[in-house]
């Protein structure tokens, strides 16, 4: 330690000048040392003697003295004899109990906050380093798995036990590729409609293009890249999202839809931005009988701050501060035609492909019913196909009577599920 450094540590120029007179072996009857610390006995005027320890890292420190400007007199004193080119202290072949139990109380230094800190980090990072190893031999089991099938032919598939299906998400699940498994757990219902070899080899595309990117992960933007290890299961902290600046606007709750995958519920809420337009997705889940955190209702009007979670395409969302709002919303224009949706779809899956679930806001389009088929169909005459849950596809023919409607919907690619409508300035609950 510099004498500039002694002065900026010592609390007043008195204390300094006091210990200068300390700053000698003979002041002292013990002086000893172990790794970077430094102790010793000093004599007082009395018969007993103040013990004083030092630390050369940290610069942490402890005195028995009565002193009450810190540090006192003896702890600069030592400071000094370190510097001094006698060598005051004498090995010691471990700490004395008077300063183990002085570390054991002390309260951390800052030094050892931020090293602590880093250890954290450090451990958390080879922990996702492990997961992220064990996803990417999962996703080459899966690849191979899914060759298999094809090979075997999808008529094979259907002739399958459902134990088959589970043992394989199963295996999927412990290589934390949670979401891929729960997806497979659901394919036994894909073989009782009617298309389900269509259904299922969509289903087989969707999680190869999953398996090739955890191939070629080095390789992808880092954007991209955050997008694949989510998407296959490996979540991120809701902390460190609504640390981020977020976007303030008047949303309302434009669809929302549940389910359950074995035992696990989620939902999925959409809202509408008023005035950025944006349909951002909050996406809960539920243990068992748990609840949701939130309770959303289709309709609900919010004044507040939505954050994104980072990804190649921005759709998953937080809410980082939110009211409930009276006021009037002004639905922003959505695609009044289909060719616009279809040119905005594309963009979004080209930014990321494993985009599964892209909210659609139609306007003027009529629904009609085609060989027992949905389909809305623009000014153009261009079609999309669609559906409903249960019958509320008849509910919706019934509201349009022939006219053209504001829907809005989840589309997958292959079709639109619609979830609600405005007429008339009142939104209608289809999920």
């Amino acid at each position: 330690m510099t004498p500039a450094q002694l002065q900026q540590l010592a609390p007043d120029s008195a204390t300094l000048a006091r210990s200068q007179n300390l700053a000698a072996p003979r002041k002292w009857a013990v002086l000893e040392k172990r790794g970077a610390f430094r102790w010793g006995h000093c004599k007082s005027r009395g018969v007993r003697h103040y013990r004083s320890v030092i630390h050369l890292q940290s610069l942490e420190y402890y005195c028995s003295c009565p002193a009450r400007r810190q540090p006192c007199k003896h702890v600069l004193a030592l400071f000094q004899l370190e510097e001094a080119p006698t060598h005051s202290f004498r090995e010691a072949e471990e700490l004395p109990d008077w300063i183990k139990d002085w570390r054991k109380k002390r309260p951390p230094s800052e030094a050892a906050l931020e090293e602590a800190a880093r250890q954290r980090a450090a451990g958390r990072q080879r922990e996702r380093d492990k997961r992220i190893e064990l996803m990417q031999s999962g996703a080459a089991d899966l690849e191979q798995w899914l060759l298999d099938l094809l090979r075997q032919g999808l008529a094979q598939a259907q002739g399958i036990p459902g134990d088959y299906w589970d043992e394989f998400a199963g295996r999927m699940i412990d290589s934390k590729l949670g979401s891929v498994g729960r997806r497979i757990q659901q394919w036994k219902k894909i073989f009782a409609e009617e298309n389900w070899h269509e259904v299922l080899l969509a289903e087989i595309a969707e999680l190869h293009l999953l398996a090739r990117g955890f191939r070629q992960m080095d390789q992808l933007p880092d954007a991209l890249y955050r997008e694949l290890l989510t998407t296959a299961g490996l979540s991120i902290k809701k902390k460190e999202v609504l640390e981020q600046d977020g976007i303030t606007d008047h949303w309302l709750v434009i669809g929302l839809r549940e389910g359950e995958e074995e035992q696990l519920r989620y939902r999925r809420t959409w809202l509408l931005g008023e005035q950025s337009g944006k349909m951002p997705l909050l996406l809960d889940f539920a243990f068992g009988g748990q609840d949701f955190e939130q309770e959303w209702k289709v309709g609900m009007a919010l004044e507040g701050q939505l954050v994104y979670y980072p990804g190649s395409y921005l759709q998953r969302a937080l809410l980082k501060s939110f009211e409930a709002s009276r006021r009037p919303f002004q639905t922003p224009a959505g695609f009044a035609d289909l060719s616009g949706f279809a040119d905005t779809y594309a963009e979004a899956v080209g930014a990321n492909p494993w985009l599964f679930h892209f909210p659609a806001l139609l306007t003027q389009v009529t629904p009609v019913l085609h060989q027992r088929k949905m389909l809305l169909v623009d000014q153009n005459g261009k079609q999309l196909p669609a559906t409903c849950n249960g019958e509320n596809h008849w509910k919706l023919l019934a509201v349009s009577a022939g006219r053209p409607l504001t829907v809005f919907g989840e589309w997958n690619g292959n079709r639109l599920l619609v979830l609600s409508t405005i007429e008339d300035e009142r939104l209608i609950v289809l999920g």
